[in-house]
């Protein structure tokens, strides 16, 4: 032997290892199969989900956002251009907000995408598409999409990921 004082010999496929050594590259790919063969499925990252949707009013006055007025909220949208309903100041604008969760502290290929529709006549106001979602520590990321004009509008609000899709309303109205 010619300065290798451990002996060798061949392993399955003709590679040489030290006698009584571990095979590393053959190890994890035996223990794949045999989970595969086994039904064994292996681990995967979690598929990014809408878990949330949220809706804000900006109010005019004080330039601050309301409390969360999306569903299962019970909000009362009547003339919020002018303060009345359930809004405690002026309001005509709405910050609309999705909350996916996925893999924690990872960078997902998207797209998210948000739309808001006017409920009454199907046309979309808003749409707005998310190509990278970049998860934090919590395994959640929130995205948002600023709808003008909106406080007098009955709204249709979808945000959907892949196959998770979520949906909800907010029943706007206004008169004199």
């Amino acid at each position: 032997m010619s300065g290798d004082a451990s002996p060798r010999r061949t392993g399955l496929i003709g590679f040489r290892r030290p006698v009584g050594g571990r095979n590393r590259v053959l190890g994890p790919l035996v223990g794949a199969a045999l989970e595969l063969a086994a039904g064994v499925a292996p681990a995967q990252s979690p598929q990014p989900a809408v878990a949330d949707i949220k809706a804000y009013l900006i109010y005019e006055s004080s330039g601050t956002l309301s409390d969360n007025i999306a569903p299962p909220v019970k909000f009362h949208g009547w003339n919020t251009l002018i303060g009345e309903g359930d809004a405690r100041q002026p309001a005509n604008d709405v910050l609309v907000m999705a909350v996916v969760s996925g893999p924690r502290g990872s960078l997902v290929p998207g797209p998210l995408s948000l739309t808001i529709s006017d409920r009454r006549t199907k046309r979309i106001l808003v749409s707005r598409t998310i190509d990278n979602l970049l998860f934090g520590a919590n395994g959640e990321v929130t995205k948002g999409v600023f709808v003008p004009d909106a406080t007098c509008t009955p709204l249709e609000i979808e945000a959907s990921i892949g196959a998770s899709r979520r949906s909800t309303t907010l029943d706007f109205a206004c008169a004199e």
